[in-house]
């Protein structure tokens, strides 16, 4: 007589299906931030995660709806940790600098943020379009808040919320993933504080530190 499961707890079998389904999750987001959209088949998400096609289909009907996913959880993630981020103490230069430092951590090293939303533009229907757009203009709102709080707080100067989350976020990229390793850039976390460093501060010498006659 099989064993039922305990009212309110997963079965044993569901919890090997979402398991599973992290498990493609995984190896999908690694192997699209590598080697990109279009070189990546459905059997060789299949085979890095020890599975059969059918078994991947049973979770995903198709490659470009996996991609979908893939994209969207990423930025999900991002724009979650933004918003806790905000709900803790500390000034609004500090919560950016932690926050850059996580994205650092959670966006592969070798991932390039501009190239999934090129494939993205370029492989997925218009309805996929959305959902992936949705998901960063939620990351996008999450930096615009603290941007907010920077102005509030006296911080920062007034020059757009939204202009100046953009713009940041677009330093950011520059920096991590598979574009700041073209650029030389290390994933020692180095880099993404000195970018935070000019975000806040800018490039100008101040008096102090250009000394006094």
């Amino acid at each position: 007589m099989p064993v039922k499961a305990r009212l309110g707890r997963p079965s044993l079998e569901q919890v090997a299906e979402g398991e599973r389904h992290e498990g493609i999750m995984m190896v999908a987001r690694d192997l699209f931030g590598r080697r990109g959209y279009a070189a990546v088949s459905i059997g060789d998400i299949a085979q890095g995660v020890g599975v059969t096609r059918s078994a991947l289909y049973h979770h995903f009907a198709s490659k470009d709806e996996l991609f979908t996913a893939v994209v969207i959880d990423l930025l999900h993630k991002i724009a979650v940790k933004v918003r806790r981020r905000l709900q803790g103490p500390g000034t609004a230069g500090e919560k950016l600098r932690q926050l850059a430092l996580t994205v650092l951590h959670d966006k592969p090293h070798y991932a390039d943020m501009e190239a999934l939303m090129r494939d993205v533009r370029e492989n997925l229907s218009e309805s996929q379009r959305g959902a992936v757009e949705a998901a960063y203009g939620e990351m996008g709102d999450a930096f615009e808040v603290l941007m907010r709080q920077g102005i509030a707080n006296g911080e920062w100067r007034d020059l757009g919320a939204g202009l100046m989350a953009h713009a940041f976020q677009q330093l950011l990229h520059g920096v991590t993933g598979r574009q700041g390793s073209k650029a030389g850039f290390t994933s020692d976390g180095s880099a993404v504080v000195l970018v935070v460093d000019l975000f806040c501060n800018g490039v100008a010498v101040n008096q102090e530190e250009r000394g006094t006659d």
